[in-house]
């Protein structure tokens, strides 16, 4: 009783997160460096009702390993522990049922945003999500043959899981959210002696924000509030701008105006179907 009572608290909090993030979009900026991106998700345009619509171009990499990753196996990843917990309180799930409660549950999560406009409906959404539900109900599934076999080491397994979960909330907090230290760029090193040199290669890759890749693509005409890119595969792509549109080089954020033709970018969206820039960074020094 006091096992299901403390995962029943567990339960109720995380999907009060989960409400949180996914219909009011209570996500803070995630801080890379000198780069910003809102995961908020998309709160305004036209509702999606054709299945893998937005799912297919994440896989096909038109929006960059990062962003398929955030929009793919993060939406996936999310729901997993509400699969997983949900059999502890009903001892007659099974697999049909789990499908249906997923459906169930986060299409309601879709409806209430578009009810609410505070968002739209996507029906990927629901996929992603619903498949993030069947999974971890898989994991409760295979939980118990998992547990036999590791319950004579369970100890050590604990150890291992706590010493990952530090390491990895560390990383996390370290590189993702702080961003790389001051200290180590390269007019740093230089000035505090920590190397005894900075080569003018370092110092290059070091500026370009966009790792060396050429990014999304390259400027080859700027009209009004909007531009058009070639990208990498050789296909054009109307941008546009908004009033909210971050725009970033390697020395912090800079006006629309810098902005030209054969400048490489690259461009995270906020609104996939009308490609209004959310963030766009300037690639090079």
């Amino acid at each position: 009783m006091g096992k299901r009572l403390v995962l029943g608290w567990i339960l109720f909090f995380y999907v009060a997160l989960l409400i949180n993030i996914l219909v009011f979009k209570n996500i803070p900026a995630l801080h890379m460096g000198q780069v910003t991106l809102k995961f908020g998700g998309t709160q305004s345009g036209t509702p999606n009702y054709v299945p893998f619509k937005t799912i297919l171009p994440y896989l096909a990499g038109e929006r960059g390993a990062l962003i398929a990753v955030i929009n793919v196996i993060g939406n996936i990843v999310l729901l997993m522990p509400v699969g997983f917990l949900i059999p502890f309180f009903s001892r007659n799930m099974n697999l049909l049922k789990m499908v249906g409660l997923a459906i169930l549950f986060c299409g309601s999560i879709e409806a209430i945003q578009a009810f609410m406009k505070i968002g739209i409906f996507d029906i990927d959404d629901v996929i992603l999500n619903g498949s993030g539900m069947v999974l971890g109900y898989g994991c409760f599934s295979i939980y118990p043959m998992v547990w036999n076999y590791f319950k004579t080491r369970k100890m050590i397994l604990l150890v291992c899981i706590g010493v990952f979960t530090a390491v990895l909330f560390y990383a996390a907090f370290k590189f993702l959210y702080w961003g790389p230290s001051d200290d180590m760029r390269p007019d740093r090193l230089l000035r505090n002696n920590k190397v005894s040199s900075v080569t003018d290669e370092n110092v290059k890759l070091s500026s370009d924000l966009c790792n060396g890749t050429g990014g999304t693509g390259e400027i080859i005409s700027i009209e009004g509030a909007a531009f058009t890119i070639r990208k990498r595969d050789g296909s054009k792509e109307e941008i546009k701008l908004s009033e909210s549109t971050e725009i970033k080089n390697s020395k912090g954020r800079v006006a629309s105006s810098v902005l030209k033709p054969g400048i490489h970018v690259t461009v995270v969206t906020s609104n996939s179907e009308e490609m209004i820039a959310a963030v766009v960074i300037i690639c090079g020094s």
